[in-house]
């Protein structure tokens, strides 16, 4: 599995800076037009006018090799630098690539992306940010979620405590997240957010948003399962599109 640069280089996606940054779904991504000076386009749950959810059956809807066919003509027949970057940035693709005109090469399917990237180096950083009301200099003052510094402290000791009583098979020694988040690894994001967060952060978020943790907790530990059932992915691709549309809320 490959983080996003990585896998632009494989597939020859455009991924950040993209109207579709995703080039194995359809899902569109739009930016305030007021400030045309950021060219990062977010990728919402509902699109504002719309009224279907980009997400609705996606993994039934994924991009075909067609797509990239299309695109690739017409990227080959743009005439001037601007048409070509205009192309590029349309559908997040940057190049005809030669990988992909390999019979048994499939560009939807043959490159997953990196779970541990998507999570534990990105969304669960994000999330911690959130909450401490320092995500993109975000005014935090309106958000119920922010915990307070003294909170974040004592947050910040039960985890190194923790660590007293869990074996050492499942995770190394859990640093301060109150003091030393930037050290954080994958693997520390991965145990904290898993098996320490329901505890330290119950009864200090609001109930809603505990709520809405638990649920991300759940699709986390379904997705680091070693067994699959019958009916899995049907169950994921729900609990998954109902965080990301209560995220939005």
């Amino acid at each position: 599995m490959l983080d996003m640069p990585a896998l632009a280089k494989v597939d020859g996606g455009k991924g950040i800076g993209a109207k579709m940054p995703c080039q194995k779904c359809p899902i569109k991504g739009i930016h305030n037009p007021a400030k045309k000076s950021i060219t990062t386009y977010y990728v919402p749950h509902w699109c504002p006018g719309d009224d279907k959810s980009q997400t609705d059956d996606l993994l039934a809807n994924l991009q075909t090799e067609e797509f990239f066919k299309e695109v690739w003509h017409e990227l080959t027949q743009a005439t001037t630098v601007a048409k070509y970057k205009e192309v590029q940035t349309s559908y997040g693709i940057t190049c005809v690539l030669i990988l992909g005109l390999c019979p048994s090469i499939n560009l939807i399917r043959s490159f997953p992306y990196g779970l541990m990237h998507l999570l534990f180096e990105n969304l669960v950083p994000n999330l911690v940010l959130h909450w401490k009301g320092t995500f993109k200099n975000l005014d935090p003052s309106q958000d119920p979620y922010v915990l307070s510094n003294e909170v974040w402290e004592d947050i910040g000791q039960e985890t190194v405590h923790s660590i007293h009583m869990t074996p050492s098979w499942m995770v190394r020694a859990m640093l301060d997240i109150c003091i030393h988040v930037s050290r954080y690894t994958a693997e520390s994001w991965a145990f904290w957010i898993t098996w320490i967060m329901p505890y330290v952060l119950e009864d200090r978020l609001p109930p809603n948003h505990y709520q809405h943790l638990l649920l991300l907790m759940n699709i986390i530990k379904a997705i680091t399962s070693l067994k699959l059932e019958e009916g899995w992915l049907d169950e994921l691709e729900a609990r998954v599109w109902q965080w990301h549309a209560e995220y939005e809320e």
